[in-house]
């Protein structure tokens, strides 16, 4: 089975679809499993052969200019390297209107949902990717929400499509005893609520806020720390609301989320859609409390182990948060159950159930 692999999507900077291909990566090397890497980054794996493109397909930091250059070369030069191979993979939501032998994983299609803040994104998905679906042998989702959002927006037959959950990984993602002295040393922050991720409007973080605003009068103490940088329609808010204990924490290197995650109080995730939702299951598995919202794939993968928020009610946001604080019983049982739903996500399954779908596909 000769395997090549669009990894475009790889940057010096890897985050949610880029940390996805570096796990699937990091399994098929421990599996042994041989195939090609289409990319523009320098990688050394036992079993792997680099065919290198322009660093210019770089997310970062070449953000929608790298969105562009990548669409052209998968319409025009990549699938002149592909046609000599069994199976080719994008692990990202990216494709190619001439190869018949192409299997994609399809992550979410936000840019369906959220027009004005993906308008590259929008008119891909709305004018290209149903076109390169259709011509896909099988179509990868990482949830059944994920799934039924292709059917209802490109009437694909859903037996070409393959739920196959994303993972942990566990090495990495574990309570740490020593996190609350890291945090507050690396950090200088302690009795924190932790939200993941800032800069896009979907993510909710200005209800959020909004509900920290609220919760401020009884709690004075706490720390509402937010990963990556504000907007300035957050900085705005937290201008207008003179909000002094909300701070962004900029870019967090992966060796430092553990610590976050196990020293914060709770984690608090009220984004507005999801394909998968991967913070809250890191947070559970280092023994973090997690509140959620109620919306797309999250009541899905968090199980029954987070607390649900309708995420468009500032008051709903601020009563969940509260209800970890006052009752006990409740954080403990968040934690327990955080701790199990978490074991059931590992990229090892991951990487197996997509090289079973390579085999059947041959």
């Amino acid at each position: 089975m000769k395997i090549l692999i669009n990894a475009t999507m790889l940057d010096n900077k890897p985050t949610g679809v880029g940390q996805y291909i570096l796990n699937i990566l990091n399994q098929f090397d421990k599996m042994g499993i041989k195939y090609y890497l289409f990319t523009s980054i320098d990688i050394k794996k036992n079993n792997v052969k680099l065919i290198k493109t322009t660093k210019f397909v770089r997310p970062y930091p070449y953000k929608k200019l790298a969105g562009v250059i990548r669409f052209v070369i998968n319409q025009t030069i990549f699938p002149s390297i592909a046609k000599n191979y069994d199976i080719v993979y994008f692990p990202s939501t990216h494709g190619s209107f001439l190869l018949e032998n192409q299997i994609i994983t399809v992550h979410d299609l936000i840019g369906l949902y959220f027009k004005s803040q993906h308008i590259l994104q929008y008119l891909y998905f709305k004018y290209a990717l149903k076109f390169i679906l259709k011509k896909a042998k099988i179509i990868i989702t990482i949830s059944k929400n994920t799934k039924n959002d292709v059917i209802k927006f490109f009437n694909i037959n859903p037996q070409k499509i393959k739920v196959v959950y994303n993972g942990i990984n566990h090495e990495v993602f574990y309570p740490r005893k020593n996190s609350k002295t890291y945090v507050l040393h690396r950090y200088k922050i302690s009795d924190y609520i932790l939200a993941v991720g800032s800069s896009y409007p979907h993510k909710n973080i200005h209800r959020l806020i909004e509900a920290f605003k609220k919760l401020q009068k009884m709690y004075p103490h706490i720390t509402l720390a937010i990963t990556g940088y504000p907007t300035p329609y957050q900085r705005k808010l937290i201008k207008k609301y003179n909000l002094e204990n909300v701070k962004f924490l900029g870019y967090i290197p992966l060796e430092d989320m553990p610590y976050l995650y196990s020293a914060a109080k709770c984690l608090v995730y009220p984004s507005l859609y999801e394909g998968f939702g991967l913070p809250p299951l890191e947070a559970m598995a280092c023994g973090c409390p997690v509140a959620v919202s109620n919306l797309s794939s999250l009541p899905e993968i968090c199980g029954n182990a987070a607390m649900f928020f309708d995420p468009y009610s500032v008051e709903d946001i601020k009563n969940a948060i509260e209800q970890i604080f006052i009752n006990k019983n409740l954080k403990q049982n968040l934690i327990k159950k955080g701790l199990i739903q978490a074991r059931k996500y590992d990229w090892e399954k991951t990487a197996k159930k997509i090289i079973e779908i390579f085999k059947e596909t041959i």
